[in-house]
Protein backbone atom coordinates (compact mmCIF):
# COMPACT_ATOMS: atom_id res chain seq x y z
CA UNK A 1 0.00 0.00 0.00
CA UNK A 2 1.58 3.37 -1.13
CA UNK A 3 1.31 5.81 1.26
CA UNK A 4 0.43 9.60 -0.64
CA UNK A 5 2.24 12.67 -0.38
CA UNK A 6 -0.92 15.31 0.92
CA UNK A 7 -1.27 12.44 3.70
CA UNK A 8 2.18 13.06 4.62
CA UNK A 9 1.70 16.73 4.75
CA UNK A 10 -1.32 16.21 7.10
CA UNK A 11 0.07 13.76 9.62
CA UNK A 12 3.25 16.71 9.69
CA UNK A 13 0.40 19.95 9.90
CA UNK A 14 -1.10 17.47 13.13
CA UNK A 15 1.51 17.00 14.93
CA UNK A 16 3.58 20.55 14.47
CA UNK A 17 -0.31 21.46 15.61
CA UNK A 18 0.40 18.95 18.87
CA UNK A 19 3.89 20.06 19.55
CA UNK A 20 3.15 23.86 18.96
CA UNK A 21 0.53 24.06 21.23
CA UNK A 22 2.04 22.07 24.46
CA UNK A 23 4.74 24.88 23.64
CA UNK A 24 3.17 27.86 23.63
CA UNK A 25 1.39 26.48 26.88
CA UNK A 26 4.77 26.07 28.79
CA UNK A 27 5.55 29.44 27.42
CA UNK A 28 2.50 31.00 28.78
CA UNK A 29 3.36 29.44 32.31
CA UNK A 30 7.17 30.30 32.56
CA UNK A 31 6.51 34.09 31.03
CA UNK A 32 3.40 34.95 33.65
Amino acid sequence: MEISPWLYSVLFLQILLVFGGSLLRVATCIFK
